[in-house]
């Protein structure tokens, strides 16, 4: 994973796991403030308005920006309990969206993030399941004490130079699409590569 935190054992606990539910099964759980955050650790009050997500329909050129801004905006304001609303739970990209998200809250801190760019997105849908096929950079990421009263940067996340990768995407029964996978070309995971 290429998240660099002060604390690793809740990254640890979820990387054995991985494969996506089946498309019937898909529903979001309803999102319980502070349900998979561990310890006394509770995720902070948000700093900004949560985005809306445009996750349904075909066009799946306007999906993938929206779900990627959410996740940006959900590791600017950690809080585990809000990945289904992106992610299917048990996918590979929900375990990391949930472990990264676990280690921010863990360690009271936050990602300034940097917006990725997409410069293709290619895509191919079967029913409930698409496939994305994107090129995409990002910028280094800050990551910040949201404990300290001075700007306090525990780590930087490198830089994303442009990538190809793969998305795979669920439709579940609310007709939401969200993530399951996303790998890279060597077909190693990649969801906190691009987050």
């Amino acid at each position: 994973m290429r998240r660099i935190v002060l604390t690793t054992a809740a990254v640890l606990s979820v990387t054995g796991l991985s494969g996506c539910a089946t498309a019937g099964a898909v529903a979001a759980p309803a999102a319980t403030k502070g349900a998979f955050t561990q310890g006394k650790a509770t995720p902070a009050r948000p700093t900004s308005a949560m985005p809306a997500v445009a996750s349904t329909g075909t066009n799946l050129l306007t999906v993938i920006p929206s779900i990627t801004g959410y996740a940006q905006w959900l590791l600017a304001n950690p809080d585990p309990a809000l990945v289904p609303a992106i992610a299917v739970p048990g996918c590979g990209s929900f375990n990391a969206l949930v472990a990264e998200a676990r280690s921010l809250v863990g360690q009271g801190a936050y990602v300034k993030t940097a917006k990725p760019v997409f410069t293709s997105i290619r895509s191919v849908a079967t029913g409930s399941r698409a496939t994305v096929e994107v090129q995409v950079s990002r910028a280094a990421e800050p990551v910040l004490d949201r404990r300290a009263t001075k700007t306090r940067v525990l780590s930087t996340l490198p830089r994303l130079s442009s990538t190809a990768m793969r998305i795979t995407l669920i439709r579940g029964a609310d007709t939401r699409w969200r993530l399951c996978d996303i790998t890279d070309e060597n077909g190693d995971e990649a969801t906190t590569r691009l987050f």
